[in-house]
């Protein structure tokens, strides 16, 4: 992983193509009788960071991707900016997000975009008391925590997402083999690939589902589809010498209809978090 913005993860080939930043420092001037002025450190100001960043469908959801964001920045989440590296790079607010939409699918699908974020930094002193003088309004008080079951609830749904980007994911690698855009020894690999990475993510929300009583009462049928998209899925994940395209096709197609049934049954997950019992 190269960082992680709140939940929005920048790994693999989703990385930023430019990275700037703006540190400055805040000086008042002070008007001298008969003299020039003096300047006074008055403080830091607050770190802006622009980042861009393009997602295409041959690694990520494009459409889900940018919405997930927006949805960060419309809510005023303050996210913790970690490197890979588990460096603190602070906590940010997303102010700006300006989406070039590049190319489209037949059918009308965001199939690449480019993104510039624009981040500012949130620093407030929290525990320090208000003197009156700069702020007439009370001091704003940062969010409590979610609460548990809403934070499982939460991270099984995007394991969730993530298995079922990769699952569809591969169907496009298929279609591309078909379309003679990638060879199949290509296809193979990176079908290889996004299948295990299906497995590990159904694997994840499949524990986060037993461990957490509640989720499993509202989720149904979602272990016993979890565990069928883990067999396709791991299936897939270990092919090396496959020659038949219409065998591939055939698997490929039911790991993504397995994602559907996934899906579709983690949506009273979905509702669960969403509801005042859940942690709304």
């Amino acid at each position: 992983m190269f960082a992680q913005l709140g939940a929005h993860i920048f790994q693999g080939l989703k990385l930023p193509g430019s990275w700037d930043e703006k540190h400055s420092e805040r000086y008042g001037k002070i008007a001298l009788v008969n003299g020039r002025d003096v300047v006074q450190h008055t403080g830091r100001e607050l770190s802006e960071l622009n980042i861009d960043i393009v997602y295409s469908v041959e690694f990520c959801e494009p459409a889900t991707e940018i919405d997930a964001l927006r949805q960060s920045m419309h809510k005023g989440e303050v996210l913790p900016f970690i490197s890979g590296e588990g460096a603190i790079i602070g906590k940010f607010i997303i102010t700006g997000i300006d989406v070039e939409k590049n190319r489209f699918s037949h059918s009308g699908r965001l199939e690449m975009a480019s993104v510039s974020l624009s981040l500012l930094e949130y620093d407030y002193p929290v525990g320090k008391k208000n003197n009156g003088k700069a702020l007439k309004r009370a001091n704003p008080t940062p969010l409590p925590p979610a609460p548990p079951v809403a934070s499982v609830a939460s991270a099984i749904c995007a394991d969730i997402d993530k298995g079922t980007l990769n699952a569809n994911a591969a169907a496009t690698v298929v279609e591309d083999v078909e379309k003679n855009k990638k060879t199949f020894k290509q296809g193979v690999r990176e079908v290889r690939r996004l299948s295990d990475n299906t497995a590990r993510s159904y694997r994840s929300a499949k524990t986060k589902v037993v461990v957490t009583k509640k989720i499993v009462q509202r989720a149904g049928r979602l272990p016993t589809s979890l565990d069928a998209a883990i067999r396709y899925a791991e299936n897939l994940s270990t092919i090396s010498n496959v020659s038949d395209m219409e065998v591939l096709k055939k698997d490929v197609g039911k790991m993504k209809e397995s994602a559907g049934e996934v899906k579709s049954s983690a949506a009273p997950v979905a509702a669960f978090f969403a509801s005042r019992e859940g942690g709304k």
